[in-house]
């Protein structure tokens, strides 16, 4: 999930261009393959966000035997356009990890906000996993900013000697954040830097993220000393040490 490339089954010219057309709103390449063999080839060659896979393109039992193939290279939602399909086929293909099985004439609007939110649950797995390995090492990196305490082994922060709740995805942003203190960072590196995408859109997690950990280490959030705006641009952690 560290870039903006989806991959689309389907042998329908049509449906490739509408969707192709949606995708690039959203500022995001669509890659097309016409077969269940052509997609596990180019999932070997290249990393790939999601799938998305027309049934029709290929047989049911071909779509659930591939996925086995599919899951063991790549972890990222795979969702299924159907125009017909059983309950019954539908848990089949939930029980080989297909994350959704939606209608053809889902809107594009709904089908990109339900796309959108399976990469950014997908992400918090990720970011979970990373955070368990991380409190496994241990690096000894502790970081001290005035009366703050950064300790990286606990991916804790203390403040006056006070413990401070952070969430594994605010701890990451504060590192983020010192890692490159004194620098002028846009939104759309801190969202490659801290969520490993970028997708149109999302910028405003940025900002929501930046004000709940203003309200954490500042110790007036409505003039910031350390995390500050740069207009127009993005945001700064100004700090000597």
């Amino acid at each position: 999930m560290e870039n903006n490339n989806f991959l689309l089954l389907t042998k329908d010219d049509q449906l490739y261009m509408d969707a192709n057309q949606a995708f690039v709103e959203e500022n995001f390449f669509l890659h097309r393959t016409t077969t269940a063999a052509k997609t596990v080839t180019k999932l070997h060659r290249h990393n790939f966000t999601a799938i998305i896979w027309d049934i029709r393109a290929t047989t049911l039992e071909t779509c659930m035997g591939t996925m086995e193939v599919i899951r063991q290279i790549m972890q990222g939602p795979i969702i299924c356009l159907v125009d017909e399909i059983t309950d019954k086929n539908k848990i089949r293909l939930f029980k080989v990890h297909v994350d959704d099985v939606l209608d053809l004439d889902t809107k594009p609007q709904i089908f990109l906000e339900i796309l959108k939110q399976r990469v950014w649950a997908y992400q918090q797995i990720f970011d979970m996993k990373a955070y368990t390995i991380h409190k496994q090492k241990n690096t000894g990196k502790i970081v001290k900013i005035d009366n703050m305490v950064i300790n990286y082994d606990q991916y804790s922060l203390k403040i006056a000697g006070q413990k401070i709740d952070l969430t594994p995805k605010e701890f990451k942003l504060l590192a983020y954040f010192y890692e490159n203190k004194n620098q002028v960072l846009s939104r759309e590196q801190i969202l490659n830097g801290v969520w490993h995408y970028d997708i149109a859109g999302t910028s405003r997690m940025v900002d929501i993220h930046v004000s709940h950990l203003r309200d954490k280490i500042e110790p007036n959030p409505k003039k910031p000393q350390y995390l500050k705006t740069v207009r127009g641009f993005g945001y700064i952690f100004v700090t000597e040490n």
